[in-house]
Order: structure tokens, then C-alpha cells, then sequence
């Protein structure tokens, strides 16, 4: 069984990432080209990059929620005016208080 704060946590700072079209990409790509490239982000800002099966989507923990809310911000400055980021949405999870529920 989780804990409750595992539970309330898991989703602080993070934002999912979903490549449209024929776009893909390994773990390490995503980060180098998306997140470091584009976006500006330096390995140190961020606490975990996950690649989920497919390379079509990744899930990004920030390290603070400056960074966090930095990436919404440029994401959505950025979007329209980058070719590497035109065929990408964006998904940020907000911080929630999740209630652990067992049936």
C-alpha cells in the first residue's frame, strides 16, 4: 500500500509531454533536443525525465516549482514560433491534494 504522502506527491512539478504526428524520440533526445535545446533547462533543473513505452510521450519532474511554472511559460511563448515544438503538447499536472482511497 502507498503511502499518503507518495500519493500527494507524485504529481508535484510535473508536466507530461505527447510528440503528435510521426514524431518520436528516445529519453535522451527529448531531454538534449526539448528540454535542454528549446525550452532552456539545464539537467540540474529538472529531477527525472521518464520515457513511456512508444517514444511519444514523457513525463518531466521539475527539481522546484519556479522551474515548473517556468516551463508552462515558455512552452506556451515558444510553441508557435519553434518547429521542434509545433508537433508537441503539453499537460501539466497541477499540484492536487489526492485522497487515498481503498475499496
Amino acid at each position: 500500500m502507498a503511502s499518503t504522502s507518495a500519493v500527494t506527491g507524485s504529481r508535484r512539478n510535473a508536466v507530461r509531454f505527447e510528440l503528435q504526428g510521426n514524431l518520436e524520440m528516445d529519453r535522451l533526445q527529448f531531454s538534449r533536443l526539448i528540454i535542454q535545446k528549446e525550452l532552456g533547462f539545464s539537467p540540474m533543473q529538472t529531477d527525472y525525465i521518464f520515457g513511456l513505452p512508444g517514444k511519444k510521450t514523457f513525463e518531466v519532474i521539475f527539481a522546484t516549482n519556479t522551474n515548473f511554472e517556468t516551463c508552462l511559460r515558455i512552452f506556451k511563448r515558444l510553441k508557435q514560433s519553434r518547429p521542434h515544438l509545433r508537433n508537441i503538447e503539453m499537460v501539466p499536472y497541477r499540484k492536487v491534494n489526492l485522497n487515498l482511497l481503498l475499496l
